[in-house]
């Protein structure tokens, strides 16, 4: 009797030294006090089929929505980037004159020289004609909304695929006379340099082709200009005339009450 009773003590202080050991492991953090039914719920808690395919087709729609403003953001810093060329090219036509007391003509029979040669050393450049392709290469001032298969492909001007160009209407080898000192009726409305397709631009017949000597439409149908008297401007295609001479053209006294 007496044997039977001090086994059963001896396991009743076997369990309560086991439950003693396990609080103490409890409050050390050695055991896991996550309940079976809670831990198996854990470890269920992934993302099902269905709830993956909603938030890719939500993120889907969010690109959608966004993806058109970023191209428009991009269009416009393109467009930002243009505009500051242009500006550049106004300073250094601006020094020119200071020096020549000229205007920049497409080629001046002075010298013979094109209007890049001339302007050419008031602009940083890497060798290359202003604003143009050279044979694959691109200047620092070619129209960043180009791509040389945007450029026309002509003989005119040799390996030179040109994104700005020169009034070739007005500015012209046989104007040099007027060109010294010029003082035109209307500067703000007189275009001087642009976004083309060639080194020049002239206004053509109707029937005549649409590129090579044309503003080139590359910023969303739009074109920048910059004016004899040194401002650009944003202007959009057909807001101008491309088969009469007017003050966007010439300085033609004849021609100065027109609209562009």
């Amino acid at each position: 009797m007496y044997r039977i009773y001090s086994k059963t003590k001896r396991m009743l202080n076997e369990e309560k030294q086991g439950e003693s050991r396990v609080r103490e492991n409890r409050m050390h953090g050695l055991v896991d006090e996550v309940r079976p039914k809670i831990r198996n719920s854990l470890r269920r808690s992934g993302f099902s089929l269905v709830e993956l395919l909603v938030v890719i087709a939500i993120i889907a729609i969010l690109a959608g929505m966004l993806l058109p403003a970023l191209k428009k953001a991009r269009d416009v810093a393109k467009g930002i980037s243009c505009i500051s060329n242009l500006n550049q090219f106004g300073k250094a036509a601006g020094f020119y004159y200071d020096d020549y007391n000229s205007a920049i003509g497409y080629q001046m029979n002075t010298s013979g020289a094109y209007w890049y040669q001339l302007i050419g050393p008031y602009l940083p450049s890497n060798g290359i004609v202003k604003g143009s392709y050279n044979l694959g290469v691109a200047d620092r001032y070619v129209c960043p909304a180009t791509s040389m298969d945007d450029t026309t492909d002509t003989s005119l001007w040799g390996s030179n695929r040109a994104t700005i160009g020169l009034n070739g209407k007005f500015f012209l080898l046989s104007n040099a006379s007027i060109l010294y000192k010029l003082n035109p009726r209307k500067p703000d409305r007189l275009s001087y340099f642009g976004d083309t397709y060639g080194l020049r631009v002239i206004k053509w017949t109707l029937s005549a082709p649409p590129v090579v000597a044309e503003y080139r439409p590359g910023h969303n149908n739009a074109i920048n200009i910059l004016y004899y008297d040194g401002h650009v401007d944003t202007r959009r295609k057909g807001s101008f005339s491309m088969t009469q001479d007017t003050p966007f053209w010439s300085n033609a006294e004849d021609c100065a009450g027109l609209p562009d």
